[in-house]
């Protein structure tokens, strides 16, 4: 959670700077944005791996990420590949029917997407109390 609220902190600074040109750098725009993004991910990536070499008392060499396990990845996808598939299927009803809604016009359109708004809001309190639970 702190490699996060610093990666966030980082790319807000960065964003502000890159976007607005302070500190003597040029105004960037949304060139800027994705400098700042990239950065923050960067030093996100670098103090995570640090996390995980400090803390985790498994010795893990270079060649453990060069070296495929087929047996491994198998077992790995008969979860995912079911998972994947599910969202998969989601995702295309929803752009089915958001493109029937889009024929009935831009107001039927307009009004699911803030239906939608409304639904997410229900979904992420839902999701946060069962996570607390």
């Amino acid at each position: 959670m702190m490699v996060s609220i610093t990666m966030n902190v980082i790319h807000l600074i960065g964003n502000a700077i890159l976007i607005y040109g302070l500190l003597g750098f040029p105004e960037m725009g949304v060139i800027g944005v994705s400098i700042s993004t990239a950065i923050s991910r960067a030093i996100a990536l670098v103090l995570i791996l640090k996390l995980l070499y400090d803390r985790i008392p498994i010795n893990l060499k270079l060649r453990d990420y060069i070296t495929i396990d087929v047996i491994q990845i198998k077992r790995i996808m008969k979860i995912g590949v079911p998972a994947a598939g599910e969202q998969i299927c989601f995702n295309l009803s929803q752009l089915a029917i958001t493109a029937i809604i889009a024929l009935l016009g831009a107001s039927s359109l307009t009004t699911r997407v803030y239906t939608q708004n409304i639904v997410s809001f229900i979904l992420v309190f839902g999701l946060a109390m069962g996570q607390g639970t």
